[in-house]
């Protein structure tokens, strides 16, 4: 099933791309706007009566797992999002676009009219555009069709322009929401559709976003556009600006209701704009706004639940927070540093408080949105310090109103006018629906009509993924072999894929696609999972596409998402196709189709993201549900020397410290030397082998040794590169001991305080991820997020799921609800603190494997052993309640290494029989993992098999029956033998493992081969001139043989059609003495295999 032509069409006829830079200036418009008088279809509308009433939803958050601008991304009327980057059209409007609720397009009007759009794309504004104040004065209230912005028409229809639909906005400023709500960030030359338009953008509960910043030339007059928030979402979405909502502040005393004033959650104006005066001492510089809004209400607004900060690259500049005194009064305090002249003035009518804050071009700024909580004690921490100032204002309202209920209009159903562009179920006529929608002349003319049609049919409906909801960071890439020359990639990862919603009822879908491998990927209806779409490989991630069908059953409305689960193999998405449900009942003559909307903006060109083979755990080193790795920590060799006598059993590994500051392990307890830390990593390595080493990379302490002045300047330094020196004497620690399992806690106990600005973590906790798996191809660790058992830490510091392998906690005294002196951390009869609870329920939201990366008792708990028997009973509680995976355990005596008697003790596991006794019966259960339990004892090759008897001499001259040979000097055959090795018998590398597959000669083969240093090693081989290696492979390419530890060159193979069930044979030229080391194990370059067997051949 193939794309109809009539949709590729449309696609060819869209807007032409294109994009204004930081830098450059808006070109001159060659569409002036309209000149004519309000054409309002009725002259009684409100200015501000855009959508609707506003009303939030229950709570302060969109409905969970609900995109809240789906409705808005849909084909409506002139307005097309799926032909158009970043544009939206207007649920409440039939056209589509930006227009007063009163108002529509006379048929024979020519000139621009506003739209909405999102994702920092701003509309085009022409050099003839007015300023609002001009538009009233010369046109009244209703303002729709007198722009120089937005779609343009020429006798009622949308045609093409030389100029863009939308220019690209500056990506400088980032919102951090630290709450639990739901936020609308909205940004135009006014709040409300006011024109040229408004630039939506959602922020997600914890989440991040870009903040709308207008770019370089977006409008002649240098207008700074003004940028809200609206708490609770905004149900469903009316007016993104201001609304009449009901009665004043105190300036309309005697019930004059207030048209302008108290949306709902809009309490602070940010503002951002950035001069681009030429030649100004200021140029280039972004003066970022924090004030209270002149619009906000008590009565009407209610309390805002929130507070805001603003942050240049990590260091706090000012704070804000609104609080509601009683039903019609409300305070606001804003504590801002001196140099930002926070102070009280007047907007308009009203007073407000504020402060500019100027920010340089090369620095980093932020938004943070904060629970009252917070916000109040970062006042309370500010207030009356040198430098810094506060400003209070108040606001009242008329102590006369009363709220009204308001209704709420229905959205406009998604099938109107004409989209999407195939005839829905019932529709009948031949006309409906507009067959050039998209086009340059797009909108059916001839429907409407009320005779009943023929019995309606149905062609297939063709959708591009790139204008799907892309979900879990999956991006878009150009290729020229791509339907619309651009699809979705980086799909690997739990989560990432692509969804389409408000679909019609549809019985099959069809996905083009391209994957290096074969396999299945879940699709999802209506957000349940529905099952499995299996695919083949097509040789690669791009530039060749095939497709995969399967049956389905969505309804009217539905949805349909195509996402990445543990287990399922990635493809590259390129569209789908979905065959629609007919009915046959003769329907009506469809109404006639809008316009179609603006061109196509290419997105970003991302190249398709290579991932490796699936695997059922991001975490390779995760024993699985229902285990537990047990680690002894921390640094000193001769407590963990004890620990093993004492026990009699080796823990699966240790831990240590290491610093990002000189890239090696060292001392972290106290009196442990750093050449005393090195050599506990290498005695435990020596005596243990293929054990595992919990490191712990300081980022907090030391950073002058760095050479820096700041943590925040010492993150920044991280993420540019300038610890990359250090980070590669790691790689090469972890690749000199390529059996040993290494674990890396990338900073430890991180916290809010320390690093405020959470993306300066996440950035550089990522770079040194990346940089050690990545660049330098270091396969045998695994990263470890380790916050503080706060929530907000917890959530707020998240590097997000790529190199997250674990979450870790550590869990002391109070975790587990038990005394520090003289404080009590939870109520009576808890045995796990509350907020350690909410931090391990949101770590297993995450999908990660948890761990419990410190623990141990303190006073006065480990001072008796009750104390330290309880500790211990209600540690092991929380790793079966929450499933923890991995289980480090400090077993040292702390005042020794330094650490106050009075805060730490005796947390030795021997120190006392009894304690000891306990501890062993807890530990000796399934659950927990030894070392003798995740180590494996070297196999030996299989014994060589007898050499065939040789020939007995011939006489010379006389045939021996070889005819390969040179008989007149022969004096018997050259004696050959082949040896054949299992692969499963040799040592893994990496993460390479054995699976179990009948096809195999062993019934098992090795696999798991993707990634630098993966792979199988055998030792003391026979020698060979020859080698036969037997796999199979999906794809086809080379994988590197070594032997000796010597690369020899790759044993080049073409694809089997798959990882297992048929296997094929390559032979190649070798040089093996007996007694050699010989490995295959995969380099940057190479492609996977599944290894079955190798034999060593000599002729």
């Amino acid at each position: 099933m193939f794309k109809s032509s009539r949709l590729l069409l449309a696609l060819a006829m869209s807007f032409p791309a294109a994009s204004i830079p930081f830098g450059a200036v808006a070109q001159v418009s060659s569409t002036p706007p309209s000149t004519q008088p309000n054409h309002s279809v009725n002259d009684n509308g409100e200015g501000l009566n855009r959508n609707g009433p506003v009303a939030r939803f229950e709570g302060c958050a969109y409905p969970e797992n609900e995109d809240i601008l789906a409705p808005w991304r849909q084909d409506r009327g002139f307005v097309k999002p799926s032909h158009q980057v970043g544009l939206l059209s207007n649920p409440y409007h039939q056209t589509g676009l930006a227009m007063n609720v009163y108002s529509g397009v006379p048929q024979n009007y020519s000139g621009h009219v506003p739209v909405y759009s999102e994702g920092n794309y701003w509309p085009y504004v022409g050099p003839q555009q007015l300023l609002p104040s001009q538009q009233i004065t010369q046109f009244g209230s209703d303002r729709d069709l007198v722009q120089d912005a937005g779609l343009y028409f020429e006798n009622g229809q949308v045609v093409s322009t030389q100029e863009p639909l939308f220019v690209k906005g500056v990506d400088w400023i980032r919102a951090v929401n630290h709450t639990d709500c739901s936020f609308l960030i909205t940004a135009g030359s006014f709040p409300g559709t006011e024109q040229p338009g408004q630039v939506m953008s959602v922020l997600n509960p914890r989440g991040t976003t870009i903040v709308p910043l207008a770019p370089r030339g977006w409008w002649p007059d240098a207008v700074v556009p003004e940028t809200y928030s609206s708490v609770a979402g905004l149900n469903p979405l009316h007016a993104p600006g201001w609304h009449h909502s009901s009665w004043s502040p105190a300036m309309y005393a005697g019930g004059e209701q207030a048209r302008d004033f108290g949306t709902p959650g809009f309490a602070y104006n940010l503002d951002p704009n950035v001069d681009y005066t030429p030649g100004s001492i200021t140029e280039g510089m972004l003066f970022a706004n924090l004030r209270t809004a002149e619009g906000y209400d008590p009565l009407v607004s209610g309390d805002p639940g929130y507070g805001m900060a603003f942050y240049i690259d990590g260091e706090l500049q000012a704070v804000i927070d609104m609080i509601k005194t009683n039903d019609y009064q409300a305070e606001a305090t804003l504590v801002a540093q001196s140099r930002h002249n926070p102070t009280n003035f007047q907007q308009g009518p009203i007073t407000v408080a504020g402060a500019i804050i100027g920010v340089q071009p090369n620095q980093s700024a932020e938004y943070h949105y904060l629970t009252h909580t917070e916000a109040q004690r970062l006042i309370a921490q500010h207030r009356g310090v040198g430098g810094w100032s506060v400003v209070t204002e108040f606001y009242q309202s008329n102590p006369q109103a009363s709220l009204a209920p308001v209704t709420i209009d229905p959205v406009i159903g998604g099938t109107d006018g004409g989209s999407p562009p195939v005839n829905p179920p019932g529709d009948g006529g031949n006309n409906g629906g507009g067959n050039n929608g998209g086009g340059n002349n797009g909108g059916g003319n001839n429907g409407g009509g009320n005779d009943d049609g023929n019995p309606g049919s149905s062609e297939p409906l063709w959708l591009e993924a790139e204008q799907a909801s892309l979900l879990g960071g999956v991006s878009v890439y150009n290729d020229s072999a791509a339907s619309a020359q651009s699809a979705v990639g980086n799909t690997y990862g739990a989560g990432k894929g692509v969804e389409w919603t408000n679909l019609p009822a549809a019985s099959e879908v069809t996905i083009q696609y391209a994957s290096q491998f074969s396999g299945r990927l879940s699709y999802f209806v209506n957000g349940v999972d529905a099952g499995d779409v299996s695919f083949s490989s097509t040789g690669g991630w791009g530039g060749s596409y095939s497709q995969a069908s399967v049956a389905v059953s969505i309804p009217q409305g539905g949805s349909f998402a195509l996402k990445f689960q543990n287990g399922d193999t990635a493809m590259n998405i390129d569209a789908v196709e979905f065959t629609v449900v007919v009915n046959n009942d003769d329907g009506n003559d469809g109404s006639g189709g809008g316009a179609g909307g603006g061109g196509t903006v290419p997105p970003n060109p991302v190249p398709p993201v290579t991932p490796p083979p699936s695997d059922s755990s991001h975490a390779q080193y995760d024993p699985g549900p229902g285990r537990t790795t047990l680690l002894i920590g921390q640094n000193v060799y001769g407590e963990y020397e004890s620990y093993v006598d004492a026990t009699g059993i080796a823990p699966a590994g240790s831990s240590h410290y290491g610093s990002i500051y000189s890239g090696t392990v060292r001392g972290g307890m106290g009196s442990d030397t750093d050449s005393n830390a090195q050599n506990h990593l290498n005695s435990v390595n020596e005596r243990f082998p293929e054990s595992y080493s919990l490191i712990a990379v300081n980022l907090k302490d030391n950073v002058s040794e760095g050479g820096y002045s700041s943590l925040n300047a010492a993150l920044r330094g991280i993420a540019n590169g300038e610890m990359d020196d250090n980070i590669d004497r790691f790689a090469q620690t972890m690749l000199s001991q390529p059996d040993r399992k290494f674990l890396m806690r990338i900073g430890y106990e991180v916290n809010t305080s320390l690093f405020g600005n959470g993306s300066q973590f996440a950035e550089a906790f990522n770079h040194i991820a990346r940089r050690l798996r990545e660049t330098n191809g270091v396969s045998n660790v695994d990263f470890m997020y380790h916050p503080s058992y706060l929530p907000n830490d917890t959530r707020a510091l998240y590097p997000g799921a790529e190199f997250v392998d674990f979450i870790g906690f550590s869990v002391f005294n109070s975790a587990v609800c038990m005394p520090l002196p003289n404080q009590q951390f939870c109520s009576p009869g808890d045995r796990i603190n509350p907020a350690l609870r909410e931090s391990f329920e949101w770590s297993q939201n995450q999908e990660k494997p948890i761990a419990i990366a410190e623990a141990a008792p303190r006073p006065p708990a480990v001072n008796t052993e009750e104390g330290f028997k309880e500790y211990l009973d209600r540690l092991f509680a929380v790793v079966d309640q929450y499933d923890i995976r991995l289980l480090t355990y400090i077993s040292t005596h702390w005042p020794q290494q330094g650490w106050p008697s009075a805060d730490w003790g005796d947390s030795r596991l021997n120190r006392d029989t009894a304690v000891l006794s306990h501890w062993t019966s807890l530990v000796d259960a399934e659950r927990y993992l030894q070392y003798s339990d995740v180590t494996e004892e070297p196999v030996a090759p299989l014994p060589e098999p007898p050499l065939p008897e040789p020939p007995q001499p011939q006489p010379p001259g006389q045939d021996d029956g070889d005819a390969s040979d040179d008989d007149t000097t022969d004096g018997g055959d050259i004696q050959s033998a082949t040896i054949r090795i299992e692969a499963e018998s040799g040592s893994m590398l990496g993460v390479a493992r054995s699976f179990s597959d009948n096809a195999a000669s062993g019934t098992a083969s090795v696999g798991y081969t993707y990634g630098g240093g993966n792979g199988v090693r055998f030792v003391s081989t026979p020698a060979a001139n020859q080698l036969r290696v037997r796999y199979a492979s999906a794809v086809s390419g080379g994988l590197s043989y070594f032997v000796n530890g010597v690369a020899q060159g790759k044993v080049a193979f073409n694809s089997t059609g798959s990882w297992a069930g048929q296997y094929s044979e390559v032979v190649l030229s070798a040089d093996i003495e007996a007694g050699s080391t010989f490995e295959l194990r995969f380099q940057s370059g190479d492609a996977a295999m599944n290894i079955d067997y190798v034999e060593f051949i000599t002729q």
